[in-house]
């Protein structure tokens, strides 16, 4: 499984996806109808866009990097805000060998418990 069938699975769970090749990336984002594990200092929902499009969101876009190629690929999950000046509150930010592993943590941070909401990133920027 690729980046295309990653994005294949996150979308049939109802989460709307981006994808860009050139960069070897795909952005992930929920829309607001669409409800999910709660994430800490969202507090309403937003207007976003992914690609070109304009959606409503509840929750922290994600991007999905692939880094190398065959056995050797990679690929970074980050779910987090830009802010100036940075960096901004970053939910989660892990890297997996498996394509599998990146589904799994896709659907557990927006539908379950995966984000570690006591985080230093998440208590710099909400408090304790």
């Amino acid at each position: 499984m690729e980046l295309f069938d990653i994005a294949v699975r996150v979308a049939e769970l109802g989460l709307v996806v981006y994808e860009n090749y050139d960069e070897q990336e795909i952005q992930i984002a929920r829309p607001a109808s669409l409800q999910g594990s709660l994430f800490r200092g969202w507090t309403e929902d937003q207007l976003s866009a992914i690609g070109t499009t304009l959606l409503t969101i509840n929750a922290p876009s994600a991007k999905v990097t692939m880094r190398g190629k065959g056995r050797k690929a990679k690929y970074l999950v980050n779910i987090s805000m830009s802010a100036a000046p940075g960096p901004g509150p970053e939910w989660f930010n892990e890297e997996f060998k498996d394509t599998q592993a990146v589904f799994e943590a896709i659907k557990e941070c927006y539908f379950s418990d995966r984000i570690d909401s006591s985080n230093a990133s998440l208590e710099i920027w909400f408090g304790r």
